[in-house]
């Protein structure tokens, strides 16, 4: 799969990915994409061309798969040792053209500290959510031209909320690759999709 054929599987989906989780396809499409293609040359002889397309084809339905799984939060795997809230952040906001957008983020920890899913749903709903996803989208820039609900707009305001949340939650908590291949907690990932519940 090229970046364009990412590109293009991102563009036909019902609504945008937030950025952080198009940055991780579009390194897990470079990751994957063999060395020769990626200096420019040639895939292999004529001969292996239908090999090729049908493990093209294999693959990009398997990616959209991806993608598509990648959309909704819940269905998202991660390591086993890891920890992800199970109350979702509440936020939603009205665009200027009166359409409402509700949206629901998610936190994942890496060597979480005992009892952190609990902690971590507890300070979720102890907390009054409403107002900040209206606030990040009448505050934050736009983000692309095509993005009309403004998931995009919202999730680039979202970063700095969600990382000092973390970190008020669980001081001293480093952030996505912070502490790697050590014992330190983490914020391993965090994510929002404004998919309702039910899909």
């Amino acid at each position: 799969m090229t970046n364009p054929d990412l590109d293009e599987l991102l563009g036909q989906m019902p609504g945008q990915l937030p950025l952080a989780a198009q940055a991780e396809a579009q390194r897990m499409v470079n990751a994957a994409m063999p060395a020769r293609l990626r200096q420019g040359r040639a895939p292999r002889a004529r001969w292996v061309l239908p090999l090729v397309v049908s493990g093209g084809l294999i693959l990009t339905a398997g990616a959209s798969t991806a993608v598509i799984t990648m959309s909704h939060w819940g269905g998202v795997s991660m390591p086993i040792e890891n920890v992800r809230n199970n109350e979702p952040i509440p936020i939603s906001w009205t665009t200027e053209t009166g359409h409402v957008q509700s949206c629901r983020v998610w936190i994942e920890l890496r060597n979480p500290p005992p009892n952190s899913a609990e902690t971590l749903d507890t300070a979720i709903t102890s907390r009054d959510w409403a107002g900040m996803g209206q606030e990040l989208y009448d505050t934050t820039a736009p983000g692309v031209e095509d993005d009309s609900v403004g998931e995009t707009r919202v999730g680039r305001g979202l970063d700095p909320v969600v990382r000092a949340f973390a970190a008020e939650t669980f001081p001293g908590v480093g952030w996505l690759s912070e502490g790697v291949g050590t014992d330190q907690a983490a914020v391993d990932a965090w994510g929002f999709t404004c998919v309702p519940p039910s899909e």
